[in-house]
């Protein structure tokens, strides 16, 4: 059974004035923390931007610095990081744009991110990220190389808006990932790209990450992932989490931007 790395239970007043609690998830135990499905974690995202006042590149900054923060403690965590290339795997959607944002970060934690983006969104956030990009040289291309040289891939194609089974580029793209999974470390953001975000790998992929970023929450489908897990995405406001009555993990008092689930 999965825990969280480290081990408490409480609730925290929202503040001194009013008698509103949030209560965290029993890190002792990660099946308290809250998985929510497709539906729920679109209410999550719309909350986010009703009511605090998200806007959606707000949210893509935060996911995405998380995911590379997350990035750093794998390459990191490994007696000889190779390369130091990263190659990002961007799908058309958010969270192709939180691949985009990750790569930015990457390029400034001193690492040599390389994206494939096949098919670019025509949004004008997404062309405001693919400018950043070209103003650091990050390289940025179509077909999928030869990622034999990577010290990690992230894979950003599909996010919990995903209704499978994938189409060409994306399916080659995912077979390629599977086909290394056992020799590359791969980092997939949200939910292994080609899963169901309700029922997993119901489309036979194989594919199944070295680590899996879950974004605010983990979805249905990651309690049939058994890698490496972590949470990111610092961006809940305790009010919400009480109204949607969701148990949050607990990040502590520190500056970082995920936790881990063991």
């Amino acid at each position: 059974m999965a825990t969280f790395a480290s081990a408490a239970s409480c609730t925290v007043p929202l503040s001194p004035s009013n008698g509103d609690e949030v209560t965290y998830a029993d890190l002792d135990n990660a099946d308290d923390v809250t998985y929510v499905d497709a539906d729920l974690a679109k209410a999550i995202d719309d909350k986010l931007m009703s009511q605090p006042g998200y806007s959606i590149d707000q949210l893509m900054e935060l996911a995405g610095y998380s995911v590379a923060c997350t990035a750093h403690d794998m390459l990191y965590s490994k007696s000889n990081p190779k390369s130091g290339v990263v190659y990002i795997l961007c799908g058309p959607g958010n969270n192709g744009g939180d691949g985009l944002v990750a790569a930015r970060h990457l390029k400034h934690f001193g690492f040599n991110p390389i994206v494939v983006y096949p098919k670019q969104s025509s949004g004008t956030i997404f062309k405001n990220l693919v400018h950043q990009l070209d103003g650091l040289r990050i390289p940025i291309v179509q077909t999928l190389p030869d990622l034999q040289d990577a010290s990690l891939v992230i894979d950003g194609l599909f996010g919990f808006s995903f209704k499978g089974p994938s189409r060409e580029p994306f399916t080659s793209m995912i077979t390629s990932m599977q086909t290394l999974q056992e020799t590359i470390p791969i980092l997939s953001i949200d939910v292994p790209s080609g899963w169901d975000v309700n029922l997993g790998d119901v489309h036979g992929t194989g594919f199944v990450p070295s680590a899996t970023i879950s974004l605010t929450l983990p979805k249905k489908c990651m309690k049939l992932y058994n890698g490496i897990h972590y949470v990111g995405g610092r961006f809940m406001p305790p009010f919400l989490a009480e109204e949607l009555q969701l148990r949050m993990p607990n990040y502590g008092d520190s500056v970082t931007q995920f936790t881990k689930l063991l």
